[in-house]
């Protein structure tokens, strides 16, 4: 059971914490306690639409199954069919995640990491510190954001006592809260950017006069007042995040939740580099990754010779 929070001392209102760290944490309390994971909300939500799709006046069972039809099944094959026209969706998220993922923990960057998270000092200055990171981070790729942020939040948890975990862990993600579809990998403005349009038909689109059809991102995100709303909302989100900070006789630290944190980045043993088998040449040998990269940058070179969203072109 979640721990009741005590009310706060004269002294600590008045020093330590914020009437608004305080007003969190009964909003924590509750939170912790009423609502459940991510999978509980899609369960309720899936058997409460079904149950409005019949009070509705729709039929739980419509005509066979057929995998062409648009139209005439009931509740039943409708959900079937909406949970399998996801896959292209899910695809592409797990592999934006698993790709973040890779470059998140490669050597390098875990290198990176752990110099980050050796910078603050005080709970309170690794809580704004982590807000600060997940949102530059964010703007750069939302994926990327989502594992770095996450494993420097572990890695100032074990650094910095008195740390509130669930504090750190909320300001870990506040990047997709805040900046990233004003960032470089916005939804919005890519998908206008593209149209989800071919490069082939961009170039007869623009052959036929008809100006390219998209809108470049020197129109959405690189304008100057996007720009500024989205410093003044770094700005107020980082600020938000120092006056959210509990006060360490508040914290929960990892400890206290029951989360091992396992050691450090810099202190993890490392495995010898002796490979016993071919096989385990090929997975642990840097060449194919190498290759992969400069398929892959060959790739995005080509497709970028057709008109740049990046730059303003005529749209129609």
């Amino acid at each position: 059971m979640p721990e009741a929070v005590p009310k706060a001392p004269e002294s600590t209102a008045k020093g330590g914490e914020t009437w608004i760290a305080r007003l969190a944490l009964r909003f924590t309390v509750f939170t912790e306690k009423w609502l459940p994971d991510a999978l509980g909300f899609v369960l309720v939500g899936t058997f409460l639409i079904l149950a409005l799709g019949l009070v509705s006046g729709e039929k739980l069972l419509g005509a066979p199954a057929d995998p062409t039809a648009t139209s005439g099944f009931g509740l039943v094959d409708a959900w079937g069919q909406g949970f399998w026209s996801l896959i292209t969706f899910t695809l592409q998220m797990a592999m934006i995640i698993i790709g973040g993922y890779a470059v998140a923990v490669s050597p390098p960057v875990e290198r990176l990491i752990a110099r980050l998270a050796a910078r603050p000092r005080t709970p309170r200055g690794a809580i704004t510190f982590t807000a600060a990171v997940a949102m530059l981070t964010a703007y750069a790729n939302w994926a990327f954001s989502l594992v770095f942020t996450a494993i420097l939040a572990k890695e100032i948890a074990r650094r910095v006592p008195g740390m509130d975990y669930r504090a750190l862990g909320a300001m870990a993600f506040l990047g997709l809260g805040t900046v990233w579809a004003q960032g470089l990998s916005g939804s919005a403005a890519l998908q206008v950017a593209s149209a989800g349009l071919s490069p082939e038909s961009v170039q007869k689109v623009i052959a036929e006069g008809r100006g390219s059809g998209l809108i470049p991102l020197t129109d959405t995100i690189f304008l100057w007042q996007g720009v500024l709303a989205t410093a003044v909302v770094f700005v107020l989100a980082v600020g938000m995040a120092w006056l959210l900070s509990p006060a360490p006789e508040h914290a929960r630290t990892a400890e206290r939740l029951g989360i091992d944190l396992g050691p450090a980045l810099d202190r993890q043993q490392r495995p010898e580099n002796r490979l016993a088998r071919p096989g385990e040449w090929i997975e642990h040998s840097p060449v194919f990754t190498i290759l992969l990269f400069l398929l892959g940058a060959w790739y995005l070179a080509r497709h970028s010779r057709t008109p740049p969203a990046i730059r303003s072109t005529p749209w129609t």
